[in-house]
């Protein structure tokens, strides 16, 4: 476990590049930037970081942590008996929930301003969240790949979701929309025995 000064530092530079996000691309953002704004030596900043690509991987590597925890929880107190179609809607709900408590940091990738940012979120926590779904989405006995199928509907969940919160609908709308919609796809009968 880290000590207490060491996860004040970190803090204190991962704020420091939701704050930068909030003025610049992170394509724009630099080191420098990120220690000046955090408050940090270089030395510091390269004692915990290769670059500042190797922070935003530890931020997502955080995210996907949070949310797996959400997921566990969410299967201990609703899920039992492992149904799979509800721990695909347990393991949406978990990404929702873990949104939520990184919305700062969230707000600030929109694609069209921090395209590495949103991409790097997208391929670090939902791929993740995907390869966890793909062994649930084998016990429904697909007819076609799981590994396909299973990408077909996430990136399908995940293109509905963001066209929701891109058209302003209500956060809580969205999510019971998106859990529906995966029900329902789970439980088609043309794609699963």
């Amino acid at each position: 476990m880290e000590d207490l000064r060491i996860k004040k530092t970190k803090g204190k530079i991962h704020n420091g590049l939701i704050e930068l996000l909030g003025e610049e691309s992170f394509e724009h953002i630099t080191v420098t930037d990120l220690c000046k704004r955090s408050g940090v030596t270089r030395i510091t900043f390269y004692a915990y970081y290769d670059d500042k690509y190797a922070l935003t991987a530890e931020i997502f590597g955080e995210m996907f942590d949070t949310a797996a925890v959400i997921f566990r929880s969410l299967q201990k107190s609703g899920n039992e008996t492992g149904d799979p179609v509800e721990s695909c809607c347990n393991m949406l709900s978990a990404v929702f929930e873990m949104q939520e408590q990184y919305r700062d940091f969230l707000a600030k990738l929109p694609i069209e301003n921090n395209s590495y940012m949103a991409f790097a979120y997208y391929w670090n926590v939902m791929r993740r969240a995907e390869d966890q779904a793909v062994e649930y989405i084998k016990m429904l006995l697909p007819r076609y790949d799981p590994d396909m199928i299973t990408n077909m509907i996430c990136s399908g969940v995940w293109g509905f979701i963001r066209t929701g919160i891109s058209q302003e609908r209500p956060t809580k709308q969205v999510i019971e929309e998106s859990k529906n919609l995966l029900r329902s796809m789970l439980k088609n009968k043309d794609i699963f025995e």
